[in-house]
């Protein structure tokens, strides 16, 4: 009985402190190919951009349901003049890290950046709650990966996006958990024809 509690307790912590990332490479949702290829990133990004996604939670990445919804962001980026899934990295659910661009290519959304940048979308609306303490650790552990990997720089700045009502519930769950994280007003687009606006977190 100590040994099944033990068991428990040891997941339990695991889960809600997202222990390790599990990167799930393009082919394993199933990703279309880019219509062209994407520039090569050797540098060291100044900003990471946080976007949440608009699409459904998905809580377990491995799931059919969670490659899908990967699947359709990646379709509907590509449906709006990018050449592939915008982000460099999605986050679906605890320690699930799904591969678009990943550190050695520049992400669709990248392309018209002044600074270098890591792009992250966060699998979710937030519109009407905040982002769980396990997702903001797997975003945060990603990030860390990318400043060990020489990809981030070590005083990188954080911006969060939204294209919809304001979530400021996304902004705020990041501002709470990292206080030092930063996120100022600006936009971004994708070859001229998505649009996004950048909510301050306080």
């Amino acid at each position: 009985m100590r040994i099944i509690v033990l068991i428990f307790v040891v997941a339990t912590f695991a889960a809600e402190n997202c222990l390790g990332l599990f990167h799930y490479k393009r082919d394993k949702w199933n990703a279309a190919n880019p219509t062209k290829t994407l520039n090569p990133y050797n540098g060291k990004a100044s900003v990471v951009y946080l976007h949440p996604t608009v699409t459904p939670y998905c809580g377990i990445p491995q799931s059919a349901n969670c490659k899908k919804v990967i699947k359709d962001l990646q379709t509907n980026h590509m449906k709006n003049n990018c050449s592939d899934l915008g982000y460099n990295f999605v986050v679906g659910g605890c320690t699930g890290v799904f591969e678009g661009a990943g550190w050695d290519q520049v992400a669709p959304f990248s392309e018209n950046d002044v600074e270098p940048s890591i792009h992250i979308g966060v699998v979710g609306t937030y519109k009407d709650h905040i982002v769980s303490r396990s997702v903001a650790y797997t975003v945060k552990a990603l990030i860390d990966e990318g400043v060990s990997k020489n990809r981030i720089s070590s005083d990188f700045t954080v911006k969060c996006s939204y294209n919809m009502d304001k979530p400021l519930r996304f902004a705020s769950s990041f501002g709470n958990i990292f206080p030092s994280f930063k996120c100022d007003q600006e936009r971004e687009e994708c070859n001229g024809s998505m649009d996004y606006d950048y909510v301050e977190v306080q």
